[in-house]
């Protein structure tokens, strides 16, 4: 349901008890209230249900997939030092549970061990004189 408070539109659940937030526009907080059932969905999803179950089952710490702090740190020196950890989770012979995607797993795990996600070492840092070199560049006949 929405509200509007202050000159803002706040979103809350059906009984009117919890606050979602409050939006400058009442667009934002129909998406907000939108995206609350999205969740409200997943969380019936049979899918979802079993993720969480395994999640619980192997320990449901915050590590990748809900795994052992022992059984993580065991992954991080299987697969080494970056660059190539994310391939090597990828491609290695891992058992994950039914319903889990591989790619993200081993993003999340590469996160962990790593401290960066996948691509953000490949991000290169500006020049300092980038803009000297172009202008050299242009400016040669």
């Amino acid at each position: 349901m929405l509200k509007q408070e202050d000159g803002k539109w706040c979103a809350y659940n059906e009984e009117g008890t919890r606050s979602f937030g409050c939006y400058k526009s009442k667009e934002r907080a129909e998406k907000r209230l939108q995206q609350m059932e999205m969740f409200k969905r997943m969380k019936d999803n049979p899918v979802t249900k079993l993720v969480m179950k395994v999640k619980k089952a192997i320990g449901g710490g915050d590590y990748p997939g809900g795994m052992p702090l022992q059984l993580a740190r065991g992954l991080c020196k299987k697969f080494g030092a970056d660059p190539g950890f994310f391939t090597r989770c990828v491609n290695s012979d891992l058992r994950l549970p039914e319903g889990y995607d591989r790619k993200g797993y081993c993003a999340e795990l590469h996160k962990h061990c790593v401290g960066k996600w996948p691509a953000e070492h490949k991000q290169k840092k500006p020049c300092g004189n980038c803009s000297k070199k172009a202008l050299r560049l242009v400016t040669k006949k």
